[in-house]
C-alpha cells in the first residue's frame, strides 16, 4: 500500500473517530466543570469540543465527496 493510501486510511479510520471521542469527552468534562461552578472553564472546554466535532464532520464530508467521485 502506498504511503498516500496509508495516510488516507489513518484519517478515515482513526483520526475522525478520535476527534468525535474527544468531543464527547470534553463535553462531559465541561458539564462537570459547569456543575462545579467553573463557568469560564466549562465554556472554554465546550468551545474546544465543538471545534473537534466541526473538524471531524468536515473531514468526513471530504471523504464522502472523494469516495463518490471514485
Amino acid at each position: 500500500m502506498k504511503l498516500r493510501g496509508r495516510i488516507y486510511s489513518f484519517i478515515k479510520d482513526v483520526l475522525t473517530k478520535s476527534l468525535v471521542l474527544a468531543f464527547i469527552t470534553l463535553l462531559i468534562i465541561a458539564a462537570i466543570a459547569l456543575g462545579m461552578g467553573l463557568d469560564h472553564v466549562a465554556n472554554r472546554l465546550a468551545e474546544i469540543a465543538y471545534y473537534n466535532l466541526v473538524l471531524a464532520v468536515i473531514i468526513q464530508l471530504i471523504i464522502v465527496i472523494r469516495e463518490e467521485k471514485e
